[in-house]
């Protein structure tokens, strides 16, 4: 009976799962395969609350993958930064997520590094310097590998540079965590966090711009969608002036992850060219505006003076004078 008991409440658990996922929240939709399994009593407050326009405290403070005391700051300042909150020792969904990051990454034309950077928040404070420093070597050679067979020699110690992992006590961690609406639960019987896998594009001053789930999707699209919040975040300090003229025909939509074309802008855009053009009939077309003057004849052709054509007019007028003109003197 036992064992039935718990067989309904996972059923139950999975189901309700299935149906937050269908239900098109994205952020409980990206917990789906972390959460995979538990009770729906340990899924509670787990998921992202986008919190778009926010500043995190740049001011919290951390060990970093090197072993050095910082600022969650000290990576910010000059360029967009990819924040991600992961651990260790995550069974499934962390690697999951930077390997999909790194491949994303790899397909972007912006140099990593330069252009922006990334910064990994381990949510455990158990997470030692050794395992940061091993996690970033990690990802940082599967980055230059993927970048090498794409025919690129990428510098190793600028990707090093571009890179940073952060271990921290809980109350500092939940202070980043709690600004970006990141939500997660320890589950004591698993040894495991239950949480979800975003990334955060952020400003280089440290306001929160774009999320974005970690996902098995078309990595040209992914690549294409990131490089476009880096350039939005950015103010302008990187990409091109055609990514500037795209930003002005599309919008992020939070709910999907993606650029969508701003119908919204197009429609305007159209109703205020159609509105000019009737504008312009009508001044054109109202009375007593004068139409386009008559084509002169042409010498020879039997209209002109001398040629039997109609006599120049005895009040003395110029005979180059239009006619119309004559019609609204007299």
């Amino acid at each position: 009976m036992l064992h039935m008991t718990k067989s309904l409440r996972h059923a139950t658990s999975a189901a309700a799962l299935a149906l937050l996922g269908l239900a098109a929240t994205p952020a409980l939709a990206w917990s789906l395969p972390q959460l995979a399994g538990l009770e729906l009593e340990e899924m509670d407050g787990v998921g992202i609350e986008q919190k778009l326009g926010d500043a995190i405290p740049l001011d919290a403070k951390f060990q970093s993958d090197t072993g050095a005391f910082v600022e969650l700051g000290d990576s910010f300042g000059d360029v967009p930064v990819l924040l991600t909150l992961n651990y260790i020792d995550c069974p499934l969904l962390c690697s999951f997520h930077l390997e999909t990051l790194v491949k994303t990454m790899a397909g972007m034309d912006l140099e990593f590094g330069v252009d922006y950077r990334v910064v990994t928040l381990s949510i455990h404070p158990g997470d030692s310097v050794e395992q940061l420093a091993g996690q970033k070597a990690r990802y940082v050679t599967e980055f230059r590998g993927l970048r090498q067979d794409a025919g690129e020699a990428f510098p190793e110690a600028q990707a090093l540079g571009g890179w940073t992992f952060l271990r921290g006590t809980r109350a500092e961690i939940d202070r980043v965590a709690d600004a970006v609406g990141f939500g997660y639960s320890w589950i004591p019987e698993k040894s495991e966090y239950a949480h979800s896998a975003p990334t955060i594009v952020c400003t280089q001053d440290g306001v929160v711009s774009r999320y974005f789930q970690a996902s098995g999707g078309d990595p040209t699209t992914a690549s294409s969608d990131f490089r476009l919040a880096l350039v939005d975040a950015s103010d302008g300090k990187i990409g091109t002036l055609l990514d500037a003229l795209f930003l002005q025909c599309f919008r992020f939509d939070p709910g999907s992850g993606s650029y969508r074309l701003a119908f919204g802008m197009l429609r305007g855009a159209a109703a205020a060219t159609l509105v000019a053009l009737l504008a312009g009939l009508f001044f054109m077309r109202r009375p007593g505006n004068p139409g386009p003057p008559s084509a002169p004849g042409r010498s020879g052709d039997g209209d002109g003076p001398g040629d039997g054509g109609p006599e120049a007019p005895e009040n003395g007028s110029d005979d180059s004078t239009p006619r119309w003109l004559d019609v609204a003197r007299n």
